[in-house]
């Protein structure tokens, strides 16, 4: 019986030698087995810092800071052996400091306090266990002492070995940590580096579901969740994932539930556990620098987090913080990333909080005054025609049938040049026989004469005149029937090539010729912008052939009267061009004019037009 006694407090102390839990967890079954081997009835851990190795030799030698770790008992304590031992706890403590392990007999009959001092890793704390014995001799006490003492590298084991473990799990995390900030590093996209990151976590440390939030309008939203392609922001666990990460950026503080530490609220962590069975999850959060921009969410059912996963999570996110911002910058349109740049740089200039609002405060103001004193010139603006300051209507000198056509539209005409000729071979018989007829009354004349018949010389006379008029006039109409420009210019309308042979009447208009070389500008003004006018003024045009050539012009006389348009009235204001016609320059070309008018303020050109309509249509 009492070697399987042995045995199993040996096994007890094999265990607590390899013990890897949090070390504060060690002390009560230490406790325990100290007690046990030494058959005692009390056992209390205390723990106190060391004096200084060589103090001063007129300096005080320091009193240690004493503090409990655990008293454990075998039952109930009664009896004036306890009283006694609690009152003497600090000066055994002490005394256990200085000699290592003692037998010290207490004011009982057959009580005993045993004094041993356990090894530790850390020279500047000493740990001290004070065991009670009762109805003992003091050979047995020491023999007691003797068993405990073999126990008393046990804490220094503990400690060695956990040490050695969170050694090989510091270098195993390390190489996780390296392979996943080269996952991430490698990705060029935002959203695949944050996915990359969460399936990273969730691989290597044996997560449920990792989820990873961003600030964005001073609030954080859900943007990957591991394993999961799309995220659904409305469902309520997405929701209940963003309440979490709030929960810890409003503390600037890693939470998890539950706490590893007292002081911080895990409320909505706790719900979080409760309404989704996680019982561990932990939010840790991104900065990039000292800004907080985003957090991660952890969930993990099968075991709690080690303070080790939570430092291998945290050295991974400071590291790929401001990758992932940059990320984020860059992975956005063109207008969010200006947008970016100016809210910096005007950060620089006025400060970093509210800088939206202190940017837009001055933006306004600097517009108002832009607005009241900068005067800008002001135009009028107006459809503009081409015309040619001399222009001829060619029409038709008598009844008669087209003949031969000689131009068409846009030809380049001579001074005489022949444009078109009618049928003459009418006339031209015609003109035969008046010569005839002339040739006969001449005649007629010239024997009345002879004969001296008075009276009849005188009606063939009359009648020679009148023939010689009616040839005169048939001679006239062979020589008009060949219709000649009257100057230097162009043909701009007038097309009879498919007309041959049609019957034209006298009057009836066949060709405009019109002078190149003296064109003029006919703007058209608008009713409500001719008030500017006053004649004198200048501006420019541009034809819809060629909008990106600009032409000087300068005004010369306003109509008086309007001319009815689709979309209004408008006045005709004639123009002269400021310089030679170019070559392409064509009667009736369009565009737009504008007519400068002198500087407004710029608030007046901008409202004008809707003043004036309230104006208008509001009086009364």
């Amino acid at each position: 019986m009492i070697a399987q006694e042995s045995q199993a407090r040996n096994t007890r102390l094999t265990e607590l030698r390899h013990f890897t839990g949090p070390t504060r967890d060690l002390w009560p079954p230490l406790a325990e087995c100290l007690g046990e081997v030494a058959r005692a009835d009390r056992c209390l851990l205390a723990l106190g810092a060391l004096p200084p190795a060589k103090p001063e030799p007129d300096a005080e030698v320091p009193v240690r800071q004493w503090g409990r770790l655990h008293d454990w008992s075998r039952g109930p304590l009664q009896g004036p052996a306890n009283g006694l031992l609690n009152g003497q706890l600090i000066e055994l403590a002490e005394r256990g400091g200085r000699e290592g392990s003692a037998v010290v007999p207490l004011a009982v009959a057959g009580a005993y306090a045993i004094i041993l001092q356990l090894s530790t890793l850390t020279p500047a704390e000493v740990c001290v266990a004070i065991l009670l014995v009762t109805a003992r001799s003091e050979p047995v006490a020491r023999e007691d002492l003797s068993r405990v003492e073999l126990a008393a590298d046990t804490l220094q084991l503990a400690q060695e070995y956990r040490r050695l473990r969170d050694t090989a799990e510091g270098h195993q995390g390390l190489t996780e940590t390296l392979e996943l900030l080269g996952q991430v590093q490698n990705q060029t996209r935002f959203y695949a580096a944050v996915m990359a990151l969460c399936n990273g976590l969730a691989d290597k440390l044996g997560a449920e579901r990792v989820s990873l939030g961003w600030f964005r309008g001073g609030v954080i939203r859900l943007r990957a969740v591991s394993r999961t392609e799309r995220i659904n922001r409305q469902m309520e666990v997405a929701q209940a994932l963003e309440s979490v990460m709030e929960e810890a950026a409003d503390q600037d503080a890693d939470l998890s539930h539950p706490p590893a530490a007292d002081g911080w609220i895990t409320r909505e962590h706790a719900r979080f556990s409760q309404a989704h069975s996680s019982p561990h999850p932990a939010t840790q959060l991104l900065r990039a620098g000292t800004r907080i921009v985003g957090a991660v969410t952890l969930e993990r059912a099968a075991r709690p987090w080690e303070p080790s996963e939570h430092q291998q999570v945290r050295v991974a996110l400071d590291l790929l913080g401001q990758r992932l911002e940059d990320l984020q910058r860059q992975d956005r349109w063109f207008g969010a990333r200006w947008a970016t740049r100016a809210r910096d740089a005007a950060a620089f200039l006025i400060g970093p909080r509210h800088t939206w609002a202190k940017l837009i405060g001055v933006g306004v103001t600097a517009a108002l005054l832009a607005l009241i004193f900068i005067r800008l010139p002001y135009r009028v603006e107006g459809n503009f025609n081409l015309r040619a300051e001399h222009v001829a209507q060619i029409g038709v000198p008598f009844d008669g049938y087209i003949g031969r056509v000689h131009v068409r539209p846009g030809d380049a005409v001579t001074n005489g040049e022949p444009l078109l000729q009618l049928d003459i071979r009418d006339l031209v018989l015609e003109e035969a026989a008046a010569a005839a007829e002339l040739q006969r009354y001449q005649r007629e004349m010239e024997k009345s004469r002879a004969t001296a018949s008075l009276g009849e010389m005188r009606v063939a006379e009359a009648l020679a005149r009148q023939s010689a008029a009616r040839l005169a006039q048939l001679s006239n109409r062979v020589e008009q029937a060949t219709l000649r420009s009257p100057f230097l210019g162009a043909v701009i309308e007038g097309d009879f090539h498919e007309r041959l042979g049609q019957s034209v009447r006298q009057g009836d208009p066949l060709f405009r010729i019109a002078q190149l070389g003296k064109l003029f500008v006919e703007a058209e003004v608008p009713e409500r912008d001719v008030h500017e006018l006053g004649g004198g003024e200048s501006g420019e045009i541009a034809f819809l052939t060629q909008p990106a050539f600009k032409f000087g012009m300068s005004g010369r006389t306003l109509e008086p009267a309007a001319v009815a348009r689709e979309g209004g009235n408008v006045f005709l204001f004639r123009c002269e061009l400021a310089q030679a016609p170019e070559a392409w320059f064509k009667p009736g070309m369009q565009g737009v004019a504008k007519i400068d008018v002198g500087r407004r303020r710029l608030i007046w050109i901008l409202t004008h037009r809707t003043i004036d309509f309230l104006r208008l249509h509001l009086w009364w």
